[in-house]
């Protein structure tokens, strides 16, 4: 009767401490108080109070190694969950991009169709540009199908001309930009010439940095000034000397 008193007496005791120090952390602490009474029956009913006492601070610890393997099945959940939303935001913006892709290529399709249709029937003057990397004046690769396409329409009417406009970004020197503007202009003509554009079709123009686009300078206006306009229009006649002894 006397060892079943201090058996019941020290149960009491552990557990209304424990509940008072885990009290912000009910799951833990219930664990803890799980272990600790299993730990104080099982001593006292090998050894006594002593036993009990020995029993209820291995059954905290058994609450312990409990609580964390509970954390940490609950941390391995979360990860879980947290590669399925990463694969899912991949998944969506993946799906974004290659509709993004599809539209700018068939608003450039579109494009080209409308140069290709003002070229056929050409009364007014037709206007385009092509843009160009920082201190570059290599063609992009991308430029080549609009070329053509102006190339084409030079060769089928010989009744027009082109007029190549170079320009450069307002950053670094200023005939340095005026001879980059003009190699500009040369690498568009000599790519029309090679298609077969005759250079009697072909007036050049280089003004460097002098006619930028938007009078804020900025990275995104710089791109934009870093251009060649092409201008396609009707040959101007040419006044002979008979004609203007006429007048």
């Amino acid at each position: 009767m006397k060892k079943t008193l201090i058996t019941s007496a020290l149960i009491f005791a552990f557990s209304t401490n424990l509940a008072a120090a885990e009290i912000d952390d009910k799951r833990r602490a219930k664990n803890e108080l799980v272990g600790l009474g299993s730990g104080v029956l099982i001593g006292a009913a090998i050894g006594g109070p002593v036993g009990g006492l020995v029993g209820g601070i291995f059954g905290v610890v058994m609450g312990d190694d409990y609580n964390d393997t509970k954390n940490l099945e609950l941390a391995n959940q979360e990860i879980n969950e947290n590669k399925q939303s990463l694969a899912l935001l991949e998944k969506e913006y993946e799906e974004a991009l290659l509709l993004a892709n599809q539209k700018a290529s068939q608003l450039e399709q579109v494009r080209l169709v409308s140069l290709q249709t003002e070229l056929e029937q050409i009364v007014a003057p037709v206007e385009t540009s092509i843009q160009f990397k920082t201190a570059s004046h290599n063609l992009q690769p991308h430029y080549q199908k609009q070329l053509d396409i102006i190339a084409q329409s030079l060769l089928n009417n010989e009744n027009t001309q082109v007029v190549l406009e170079g320009h450069s970004d307002r950053r670094g020197d200023q005939s340095y930009n005026e001879a980059l503007s003009e190699q500009r202009v040369i690498s568009v003509k000599n790519y029309l010439k090679s298609q077969g554009v005759k250079s009697n079709q072909i007036q050049s123009l280089a003004f460097g940095e002098s006619q930028p686009l938007d009078e804020k300078q900025s990275f995104e206006n710089d791109f934009f000034d870093r251009r060649v306009v092409i201008k396609i229009e009707a040959k101007k006649p040419v006044l002979t000397a008979a004609a203007d002894a006429q007048h």
